[in-house]
């Protein structure tokens, strides 16, 4: 998803990029309870105020969300002209009080205190005056950006429902039980949307997952698009189908105890050794996923096959994923999103009949 004078803004417009993450921990296997918690969160929609029907709101725009961006960040802009000119001046304040405090007239520093005195009491009202306007606007613009996106990403009648809510979250342990990748130790996510297509059950959001790194520092494995829905597959095991662009990145890792079952150049199939893979995922099914292009704002993509279950990862450049604030929003990127979520969706429900 600014400083506190300076400060607080900085840290208002990181919760542009990303907002709070969520740490929970379930099991390590999937299986149809994953998807029948997805249905059960599904069928309780109605008692939970804070999701809102995307659908319901006035024609989202693209339009709207640069128009949006220039608004907030224009304050931005002249709450640190305002900050910055508040420093210079009780910076000039703090000199001319030293100055007439080491005069020898008592009348002086008396004057040197008092003003000393007023650029504190100054610089506490503006601080309680402008502390929550910005990160409020800021929650405004983060809300009504989702709305606009995803109103523009679902605004297809295949969509017969697309529940937002704010204050969703992806369970670490739906990560977890993926196993796409290994040792997961926290997830962070967004802008979760809950919905049907084609009369299928999906929910997808806005995701990074962290590995162990360095220095007990954490490692981004996965940033982008996650998406999970069910199958009618059945089998023992798993696969993992990985496509990759000139510069591969958020590789699968938890790969330990499978197989490369198939490798080109953009893609490899992962799986048990000696599964009949293309009988179980069907030439169909593998065929749709190798026409989604790897190119653009699309880094990679990865999914995740069990039995009852498909998790897909895209990975995307910023312009998908953060929420625009000093730069222009780049429409084209949203574009390729709604058009590679309706692709892997009409790929997903060939393996879920």
């Amino acid at each position: 998803m600014l400083e506190e004078d300076i400060k607080q803004e900085k840290e208002v417009v990181e919760e542009i990029k990303k907002e709070e993450t969520t740490e929970e921990i379930k099991n390590d296997t999937p299986s149809e309870d994953t998807v029948s918690n997805d249905e059960k969160v599904d069928e309780n929609q109605e008692d939970n105020t804070s999701q809102q029907d995307v659908k319901i709101i006035e024609k989202a725009s693209l339009e709207n969300v640069e128009e949006a961006r220039k608004k907030l960040y224009a304050q931005y802009k002249k709450n640190k002209m305002i900050s910055n000119i508040l420093m210079a001046i009780v910076v000039v304040i703090v000199i001319i009080c030293f100055i007439l405090v080491a005069q020898k007239e008592m009348w002086m520093k008396i004057v040197g205190y008092c003003l000393g005195g007023a650029a504190i009491v100054a610089i506490i009202i503006y601080y309680f005056f402008i502390r929550n306007k910005f990160p409020n606007a800021t929650r405004e613009y983060i809300e009504y950006v989702n709305q606009q996106l995803n109103g523009y990403c679902f605004e297809s009648n295949d969509f017969s429902k697309a529940l937002y809510d704010p204050l969703e979250k992806i369970d670490q342990s739906e990560v977890m039980s993926d196993r796409v990748y290994e040792n997961v130790i926290r997830t962070g996510s967004r802008n979760v949307v809950v919905g049907v297509y084609k009369d299928k059950r999906f929910k997808v959001s806005d995701m990074a997952a962290y590995v162990p790194g360095e220095k007990n520092r954490p490692n981004a494995a996965f940033v982008g698009k996650y998406l999970i829905t069910s199958n009618t597959l059945k089998f023992d095991g798993r696969f993992i189908i990985n496509f990759k662009g000139l510069k591969p990145v958020d590789l699968p890792s938890d790969i330990s105890d499978l197989t490369i079952l198939e490798q080109e150049e953009s893609y490899t199939i992962y799986g048990p050794e000696g599964a009949d893979y293309k009988k179980i995922l069907t030439p169909k099914f593998l065929s749709k996923l190798k026409n989604i292009k790897i190119e653009d704002d699309l880094l990679n993509v990865n999914v995740g096959v069990w039995g009852g279950h498909t998790a897909v990862y895209l990975s995307y450049t910023d312009a998908v994923i953060s929420l625009p604030f000093q730069e222009p929003f780049k429409k084209s990127a949203t574009q390729q999103y709604r058009n590679n979520l309706i692709d892997i969706l009409e790929t997903c429900l060939i393996i879920n009949k």
